[in-house]
């Protein structure tokens, strides 16, 4: 007689999602997100996503963290060095250039203020709040 058994490994979402649609270059907006935000976003180590065994897709990454939150910004789309089709950290939100996640374990952060300030940077044409829990590759954003 054999057994099997499944492993099933459920991961809590708990953080807040902004979509955002911006022509502006990563760090610029960086640098904007910290004079509008009581943030300093810096850059850290590109994120880099595999995607199997052969491939991998890489991502510019910035980081403000305290010991109760931390705030990322993520390039919505990898850096490409061919001509091929554009890969996303979410391929699901393709229009949306970077992605705002905060984790906030002291839940003082409103996410309407956040929401409105976002909308006042010159530089931001697009804020959309997502509910992670809805979207089909939310699992690219655990790391």
């Amino acid at each position: 007689m054999t057994l099997s058994e499944e492993l099933t490994v459920h991961f809590e979402y708990d953080f807040l999602l902004f979509g955002i649609v911006s022509q502006a270059k990563d760090y610029t907006l960086a640098w904007l997100l910290n004079q509008t935000l009581p943030i300093h976003l810096i850059k850290a180590v590109d994120l880099k996503l595999e995607i199997n065994k052969d491939h991998s897709i890489v991502m510019a990454n910035f980081i403000f963290k305290t010991a109760h939150c931390t705030f990322r910004l993520l390039k919505n789309k990898a850096y490409t060095t061919t001509d091929e089709q554009p890969e996303y950290l979410l391929p699901d939100l393709p229009h949306f250039n970077y992605l705002l996640m905060i984790d906030d374990h002291t839940e003082s952060i409103r996410k309407t203020t956040i929401e409105e300030k976002l909308t006042d940077v010159s530089a931001i044409s697009q804020v959309q709040l997502f509910n992670v829990n809805t979207l089909l590759f939310k699992e690219n954003l655990i790391f």
